[in-house]
């Protein structure tokens, strides 16, 4: 499926543009982004790269801060469940607030 997947897009005129491998995956199998040339997304390859701080908003979400030495990453995770969510959207945001203070040195956030 991976082959042929693979024949498609180059066929087609795509080009592979980033891989990311997760941690825990059973196969030896990656996440490669394709696009035409000239269209390739700076966003997604941020994301793969984790070296872009992220704020999430909504159940399930991942707020990401980039610390200054530009290689660490301090996460805030939201809870998936809504009303989990919405029980600790309060602490989470103070959370996420006190995280941004210390990262980025703003005392009054």
């Amino acid at each position: 499926m991976v082959r042929l997947c693979q024949s498609i897009l180059t066929g087609s005129g795509y080009v592979p543009y980033y891989m990311y491998r997760q941690k825990y995956m059973a196969a030896s199998f990656a996440n490669i982004g394709y696009a035409l040339p000239g269209s390739v997304s700076a966003y997604n390859i941020e994301m793969m790269e984790e070296r872009q701080s992220v704020l999430a908003a909504g159940p399930g979400g991942a707020t990401k801060f980039l610390c200054r030495d530009g290689h660490t990453l301090e996460k805030v995770y939201m809870p998936k469940d809504v009303d989990a969510y919405v029980q600790a959207l309060a602490e989470k945001m103070a959370q996420r607030r006190r995280l941004c203070a210390i990262i980025y040195g703003k005392e009054d956030v």
